[in-house]
């Protein structure tokens, strides 16, 4: 097949020496940035990623790549399980910087001969789009999407190198197939890299080019997904909950939603991102350009059209992957800016033209380097551990063979990561209220605990647990729940507030039982707050300490405890984020003509 008007199969540039070294430098110093910022304990957002791969769970059927690798690496002799679970993600953000520099430097080479500049020039986009925070809080945590955005730039050289030959489509039929064993996102981004070239190329494939990318694709994945099909049924009830555990989204969320260009500019700033504007708008205007710029293009395009995504508390956010693969685009168009002023600035015969040239490489080691403090700060509060302080508080507060009601995503897959990735607390049965009424998790209960039959069929029939039902249950085993304000408000007396979960009593409770343990919980709370680093806050267990404060403040006062209410309100003050909350709860429980306050609607 001949090549297209405009397109020659790529080519290495005038050798250089430096191109080499940046190439060599492009895979290790993000890698060694990676590796010193692995998470040593499990932080909220990998919660899933921890269940995925060291529970070997194929929740939604993605993650398999993950999975497959953390198994490999928690076999080396290093670490504990979570920071060996995170070195694929490490490992695969070495190997994306080695892909960016390398479009990088193609682009380049096709743009102006540049012997010395184009390697430095490539070497800063890898570096300056890797070692950012954003991109640092996939490639330092299990199962971060680095290992996606990988597979994805894997696939993308493929196309590039074999697009012209008939092999080529088998070749990136294996490719699509392993990244939608990773994530289906990244499937979608490689069919749609895969459609920009051809339409480019003019390339109308043949049904059995069409046969052998479906082929391979549907090969690879059966493949993939064949451990978790055939994994022995001994791994109890993680290999049973598989299926389900998949439709709890992780939606739970505190955290903010930026737009996609105030996201662009958060982790590249202003300027790279005007220069990325320049370098897009330059290599699509040029044939010779077009063909090595157009197809990486359509990530962006990606990342503009796909529906804003809150920052989620579990796992990591779906779009993340995307958002990377801009990152990097935006990189490569950024570099070739540059390349474009420096070389005008030299053919102009501009005074000063080569110190100029200096001076914007400098002002890219420069912005690297800052931007590589900042993701220093970042895992310097991963490495804290605050999220495992939580875990242990809320953990050490439940007495043995204690049964938990949880309707809150986060903290369900923060104790079952806790099991996963260090076996605690085994005696405890958590009991996930949004599954209860789905597939086959009731029976799977039942067979742990029988004394669960009377909650689970009034939950089936009306949605509500009664009295009865919660209090035979508390009968058999001590009994903590997440209240829900929806139920009904007798069951309010039986509630007494314990450090991070409510305990449900079998009978009626009086005051002086809520205040001996009121007591017990503020310094558990106290503990945990102090462990949060005021400076870099980790918001997703403040999130979750909050929850907890409020909801025990707002149950004390519809009991009508509010000396209780008000002492615990003096405890959350500590929080800033907190403290209009505080003020406006202050004034309600201190009115004197206290007004009729409907309590439990403050939850809702």
């Amino acid at each position: 097949m001949s090549p297209p008007a405009g397109v020659t199969p790529a080519a290495p540039g005038a050798p250089h020496w430096l191109r080499g070294s940046c190439r060599w430098l492009a895979v290790v110093v993000p890698l060694f940035v990676a590796l010193t910022g692995l998470a040593p304990a499990s932080q909220w957002r990998n919660d899933v990623a921890i269940v995925r791969t060291l529970g070997f769970v194929p929740i939604g059927a993605e993650g398999v790549i993950s999975a497959v690798l953390a198994q490999c690496a928690s076999l080396l002799p290093l670490g504990g399980r979570v920071l060996r679970a995170a070195l694929p993600a490490a490992l695969a953000t070495g190997c994306a910087a080695g892909l960016i520099y390398g479009f990088a430097l193609r682009l380049l080479d096709k743009n102006a001969p540049a012997p010395r500049l184009a390697p430095i020039l490539a070497l800063l986009a890898a570096w300056g789009v890797v070692i950012t925070p954003t991109w640092q809080a996939e490639a330092t945590v299990a199962g971060g999407a680095s290992v996606a955005v990988a597979l994805v730039l894997a696939a993308t050289a493929v196309r590039f190198r074999l697009r012209l030959e008939e092999r080529g489509w088998l070749a990136f039929g294996v490719m699509l197939g392993v990244a939608f064993l990773e994530q289906r996102l990244a499937g979608f981004a490689c069919l749609a890299l895969l459609f920009a070239d051809a339409a480019l190329l003019r390339q109308l494939p043949r049904q059995r080019q069409l046969a052998e990318l479906a082929g391979a694709a549907l090969v690879v994945v059966a493949l993939g997904l064949g451990p978790f099909w055939f994994q022995p049924t001994s791994g109890g009830i993680w290999s049973d909950w598989g299926s389900e555990l998949a439709r709890l989204s992780g939606g739970a969320t505190a955290l903010p939603v930026a737009g996609t260009v105030a996201a662009w500019r958060e982790a590249l700033g202003l300027i790279v991102l005007g220069l990325a504007l320049l370098g897009g708008a330059w290599a699509m205007s040029r044939p010779r350009t077009r063909p090595w710029f157009l197809p990486l293009a359509v990530f962006p395009l990606l990342d503009l059209s796909l529906p804003l995504e809150a920052e989620s508390l579990v796992g990591p956010v779906s779009g993340r992957v995307i958002d990377l693969l801009a990152l990097a685009v935006l990189g490569i168009a950024a570099a070739l800016a540059a390349q474009l002023v420096g070389l005008l600035l030299e053919r102009g015969r501009v005074p000063l033209a080569r110190p100029v040239q200096v001076l914007l490489v400098v002002a890219g080691m420069t912005f690297v380097l800052v931007r590589w403090e900042e993701s220093e700060q970042q895992t310097a509060t991963q490495a804290r551990g605050v999220a495992e302080a939580w875990t242990d508080e809320a953990l050490a507060s439940l007495p043995p063979r204690s049964l938990l009601m949880v309707r809150s995503e986060p903290a369900a897959w923060r104790l079952w990561a806790s099991r996963v990735a260090r076996g605690e607390r085994p005696d405890l049965t958590v009991v996930p209220l949004p599954l209860l009424d789905r597939g086959d998790t009731a029976t799977r209960l039942l067979e742990l605990e029988p004394h669960l039959a009377p909650l689970v069929r009034e939950l089936r029939m009306t949605g509500k647990p009664s009295e009865y039902a919660l209090s035979s249950l508390a009968d058999a085993r001590p009994l903590y729940l997440e209240f829900d304000p929806a139920w009904d408000r007798r069951l309010l007396e039986h509630v007494l507030p314990h450090p991070f979960w409510m305990r449900f009593s079998p009978h009626a409770l009086g005051r002086s039982d809520r205040i001996a343990a009121l007591d017990d919980g503020q310094k558990a709370f106290a503990r945990v707050v102090e462990a949060v680093d005021q400076r870099f806050p980790d918001p997703a267990t403040l999130s979750m300490l909050t929850t907890r404060a409020r909801e025990q403040t707002v149950m004390l006062a519809a009991l009508g405890d509010r000396e209780s209410a008000l002492s615990l309100l003096e405890q959350v003050r500590e929080i800033p984020s907190e403290r209009a909350f505080v003020s406006s709860m202050e004034r309600k429980l201190t009115d004197k003509e206290k007004p009729r306050v409907d309590w439990l609607a403050q939850l809702q």
